[in-house]
């Protein structure tokens, strides 16, 4: 299904910085509007050869995050490291006991994962939050 408006990806290394409201990466000197969402490559990628980035939502070969089970796994970044946060699926009938638990991202790498959306345009594959 095409999403509108259409979103263009960039892969941008360096290091960036904020100027007139605008984020520059110093490397290139591109200019993007701070309305951008920047998302942070994790080094990992998943079965499908795809690099998986901070803000993507993940599925697994394994439980609790199997295309079976209630749960997608939401890469986060804190505390110096990447994390698989678990996350339960909008059509899941589940209590949720387990919403919120993470676990470092690596200690997901026997698993096939499978990137299939990211929280800024497929929010509706998560329940919402209760802040």
């Amino acid at each position: 299904m095409l999403k509108s408006p259409m979103k263009t990806t960039l892969l941008l290394l360096g290091e960036a910085h904020i100027k007139n409201e605008k984020v520059i990466w110093e490397t290139s000197g591109l200019e993007v509007d701070q309305e951008c969402e920047l998302m942070q490559f994790t080094g990992y990628k998943d079965k499908n050869n795809k690099m998986i980035y901070e803000g993507d939502i993940l599925e697994g070969s394994h439980y609790p995050i199997s295309n079976e089970d209630d749960y997608y796994l939401v890469v986060d970044y804190a505390e110096d490291r990447f994390w698989g946060v678990r996350r339960l699926s909008s059509n899941s009938s589940a209590r949720g006991i387990s919403n919120g638990m993470a676990d470092g991202l690596y200690e997901f790498s026997d698993q096939d994962l499978e990137v299939v959306g990211n929280i800024y345009e497929d929010s509706e594959l998560l329940v919402e939050e209760v802040k």
